[in-house]
Order: structure tokens, then C-alpha cells, then sequence
């Protein structure tokens, strides 16, 4: 699902369905032993689209314009 976009950085939303049917009784150690392993393609698809540092960039870009334009008589270096 497209999400809007945050300045150029573009967005999306992505929902990871897995549905098991082990067609009866399953030991929960079992089932703890192999389900973080079966989650790790969520952690793996984060990791490779993560854009937390543009965000942020783009961010502190728009409150240092809103301060700027809100105090137009005081004056602001670049950093």
C-alpha cells in the first residue's frame, strides 16, 4: 500500500500474512524454536528498506523552514 510520500522519500505499507495448518497438535517448543526463524523475513525486509536517516533529513529540513519564516527578523546560519 502506497503511503504519502515524506518530502522525495517515498513510502509504502506492507502486511506479511503466513498461515500454517499443521493439522493437529504442534510442542510449543517446537513452535518457539522455528517461528523467530520464520519471522526474519519480516526483520530482513526492514533492514533492507529502511529510510529512517532521509526521513529524519527531511524533517529537520521543514522545521528549520517553518522557524525561519516564523521569525523572519532574526537570522539563522545554514547549519
Amino acid at each position: 500500500e502506497n503511503l504519502p510520500d515524506r518530502g522525495q522519500v517515498k513510502q509504502c505499507r506492507c502486511t506479511f500474512y503466513q498461515n500454517l495448518d499443521a493439522g493437529g497438535m504442534v510442542p510449543t517448543s517446537l513452535m518457539n524454536q522455528k517461528l523467530p526463524k520464520a519471522l526474519s523475513v519480516v526483520q530482513q525486509a526492514i533492514d533492507e528498506f529502511k529510510q529512517d536517516d532521509k526521513i529524519d533529513e527531511v524533517d529537520r529540513a521543514e522545521v528549520a523552514t517553518l522557524m525561519s519564516e516564523k521569525h523572519d527578523d532574526q537570522e539563522y546560519s545554514d547549519e
